[in-house]
């Protein structure tokens, strides 16, 4: 029994022990800050809060307002709320004997700041009294009576911007100058300088394109220089106006970023369609970016009503997060996919390179800024506009390197190009040449057909009537005259063919041979057969080749009509990747040791076929002798 009043003892003290914090006095949540202990300035962790229509008149209707309790600072201020007013109530206390002022901070992102002071139940407006420097928008002057306390109500409105947040605090008045240039600063993004150093090169390469588009009127240059000045004045904004509390700051940090970032955008989709010149060959691509720009451009004509006309923050924000972002991320993408298929074309290498790391470096630029992370409280790679920048410089620098090639693809391409021209020039010259020479040639035709023909003709008429007319002595003379000249006609005959150039052909050439050869022996016992393929590559024959080669056959079958001693004679002609013309007799053969007493002619056949790249062969065979003459084609 002893020992289970014991028990019961213990379970008492334990119980009253675990109910010790629930019977204690409750302290207020909204614990207050005592102003003669901030030396420069202080942090509000604590205070009571919430949110309102911004239709709410807080001077008489203050009473409806229910609190959410202690809600500790700083603190995100939700894209459902941006749009809101926020009630903030705090307590502040002054233990000095004099009266002490001090100055209420809430963060930079406000663009009004209404304070009120409880009076008796009542709430007090207070006059917005701002320190004298120029960053002072969201400052306000308060003055705490001594040994004093007092609760203060403060309206605030945020400016539209999904980076907001409630980071409240006191300063000194006697250091508020020191805060806004010093402390204030010091919360400047540390990559202050890497920045105005990007902003730098965008500039050059800003007037770098725009040299470009000066010398070659390629729109690219001019898309891409449009980028660059966009996408440097985005940055350099960004980072002037960085933790400045003015009109013009908020409106920057509201609307313009945005709207910078994105018009900069549309141009560089346009530069990448110019730049490529990809439409016939890749058109889907071209397409797709076309499409994204176009769709870019309504996103941010939608952004601009629904910032200036319209309080759903809702759709603003998802179309500046989620939808536009959201696309160039998708479009960034399916580029990196496209590029890995056409990896052996070296611009769309490059420009991989640089898509991957401007994708892998914002993406984590917004990973920051959505979970807010710190990787290192002094640290540069807190910054999430330091992680752009990095993924902005690779992107920059690949781009010089596929411009580079670019350009030396160009270059080469035009030094082709005019060799080309230089090449068809020559080429026209010599076209020239070669007709001027075909003109001379057919003119010295025309004369010899024309006017020697026609004198020799005459001559050899002349010569016919004298013989009928002459006696039989004088008659040998006249004869001879009357053979000379008809052998004349004939050899001018074969000039004017050999030089007019519309016989310039191999058929042209075969049908002369077919047409003339058997007049060699008219007037003898030789049989004469011709053979010809029927049907004849058109293939071109000039003058000189064509001069060479009838004047070869005529020797061949002179020679054969006078040495051979034969009966019967075939010219036969053959056609494969050479001509081959032969001719075959049954005579008493050659004696091919003693071939100079023939005369010259062979000689003058050999030398004449190889003028023409032409070869020469003759050999006895069974029953007479076989010449070859063959000339490749």
């Amino acid at each position: 029994m002893l020992r289970l009043v014991k028990i019961r003892h213990l379970l008492f003290l334990v119980s009253l022990f675990l109910l010790l914090p629930l019977l204690a006095p409750a302290q207020h949540l909204n614990s207050f800050i005592d102003i003669t202990d901030v030396s420069i300035e202080k942090k509000i962790t604590a205070g009571e809060t919430v949110f309102v229509p911004v239709s709410f008149n807080v001077l008489t209707d203050f009473k409806s307002l229910a609190f959410s309790g202690s809600l500790k600072t700083p603190f995100q201020i939700s894209v459902k709320n941006v749009t809101k007013k926020i009630i903030f109530r705090f307590t502040l206390s002054n233990t000095s004997p004099t009266e002490t002022p001090c100055y209420f901070y809430p963060g930079n992102h406000f663009k009004s700041v209404n304070f009120y002071r409880f009076e008796n139940s009542t709430l007090i407006s207070l006059p917005n009294i701002l320190p004298n420097h120029t960053n002072n928008f969201s400052f306000r002057k308060l003055t705490i009576p001594p040994k004093d306390t007092l609760s203060f109500i403060v309206e605030l409105t945020p400016i539209k911007s999904y980076t907001n947040h409630l980071s409240p605090q006191i300063i000194n008045a006697a250091w508020i100058n020191t805060f806004i240039d010093h402390f204030l600063q010091s919360k400047k993004s540390a990559d202050g300088t890497i920045t105005y150093f990007f902003c730098g090169i965008l500039l050059i390469m800003a007037l770098l394109a725009l040299i470009n588009f000066s010398q070659n009127k390629h729109l690219e240059f001019l898309y891409y220089s449009l980028y660059a000045l966009f996408l440097g004045a985005m940055l350099f904004t960004k980072e002037f106006y960085y933790s400045k509390s003015s009109p013009t700051s908020f409106l920057f940090e509201s609307y313009l970023d945005f709207i910078l970032q994105g018009v900069g955008m549309c141009f560089y989709l346009l530069f990448t369609i110019k730049f490529l010149s990809y439409k016939t060959a890749y058109s889907l691509l071209h397409k797709l970016y076309t499409f994204c720009a176009y769709v870019l451009t309504i996103i941010l004509l939608a952004f601009t009503y629904l910032y200036f006309a319209s309080d759903n923050f809702f759709l603003q924000n998802f179309l500046e997060n989620i939808l536009a972002k959201g696309l160039l991320f998708v479009l960034g993408l399916f580029f990196l996919f496209f590029s890995l298929l056409h990896w052996k074309d070296k611009i769309l290498r490059y420009l991989f390179l640089g898509t991957l790391f401007y994708l892998l470096f914002s993406l984590g630029s917004l990973v920051l800024i959505w979970f807010r992370i710190k990787i290192d409280p002094n640290s540069i790679f807190n910054s999430s506009l330091f992680w752009y920048e990095l993924g902005l410089f690779f992107e920059l620098l690949f781009f010089l390197m596929a411009l580079t090639y670019k350009n030396t693809a160009e270059l080469i391409r035009q030094a082709a190009k005019r060799e080309q021209l230089k090449k068809e020039n020559e080429l026209e010259k010599q076209v020239a040449i070669y007709r001027t020479q075909q003109e001379v040639r057919n003119n010295i035709a025309a004369d010899v057909h024309d006017e020697l023909g026609a004198g020799m003709t005459h001559i050899l008429l002349l010569s016919e009537i004298l013989k009928s007319k002459s006696s039989e002595t004088s008659s040998k003379e006249i004869t001879i005259i009357s053979n000379s000249a008809t052998d004349l006609l004939k050899k001018m005959s074969m000039l004017a063919w050999s030089i007019n150039t519309k016989n310039d052909s191999l058929s042209n050439f075969i049908n002369y041979i077919q047409s003339t050869s058997s007049k060699y022996f008219k007037g003898t016992l030789i049989e004469f057969s011709y053979k010809a393929p029927q049907q004849i590559l058109p293939k071109e024959l000039n003058g000189q080749t064509r001069r060479n080669l009838y004047l070869s056959v005529a020797e061949l079958l002179t020679n054969t009509a006078k040495h051979s001693q034969a009966t019967s004679v075939v010219l036969d002609i053959a056609l494969n990747h050479q001509l081959v013309i032969t001719v075959i007799d049954n005579g008493i053969g050659i004696d091919l040791n003693n071939l100079n007493k023939i005369g010259n002619g062979l000689t003058n056949i050999t030398h004449r076929m190889e003028e023409i790249q032409g070869t020469f062969s003759i050999k006895n065979n069974e029953k007479g002798t076989t010449a070859v003459l063959a000339l490749p084609l």
